[in-house]
């Protein structure tokens, strides 16, 4: 092999021979693996014009699929659009509604009861149940 080799440098005209027939079979080889991998395999049947109408009726096939995607990625873009403002909705009143309690809650620590016999100048002994507020 290494003798082969050597005779390829000293004569260039093999040389050139031999780089000459491997890039023949290169080229040859090349358009039949095109071939092959020209396409999607559904129209792997068909040749020439019909493979021609194939492509183009797979290509607007897939266009279709896109743009049924393109719309149900809108349609979804929406919806969580439309959560996201309810969530904030809900979360401006639960703040105002937390707002109020601690408004009110401050409002009933300041209320004293007052007996109704301590404003008529007299004493009174009782019992007092209170249920929710006063």
């Amino acid at each position: 092999m290494v003798r082969h080799m050597t005779n390829l440098f000293r004569f260039p005209r093999h040389w050139a021979t031999s780089l000459t027939l491997a890039l023949s079979a290169v080229l040859v080889a090349l358009p039949a693996h095109a071939a092959d991998s020209s396409g999607p395999w559904e129209c792997s049947g068909y040749t020439g014009d019909a493979h021609t109408r194939c492509l183009q009726a797979f290509i607007e096939i897939q266009r279709d699929k896109i743009s049924q995607l393109e719309a149900d990625v809108r349609v979804q873009q929406r919806a969580v659009g439309q959560l996201k403002e309810q969530a904030d909705r809900q979360n401006a009143m639960t703040a105002d509604l937390q707002r109020q309690m601690a408004e009110q809650s401050s409002s009933s620590a300041t209320y004293n009861y007052i007996s109704p016999g301590l404003l008529y100048g007299y004493p009174s002994v009782g019992f007092g149940l209170y249920l929710g507020r006063p």
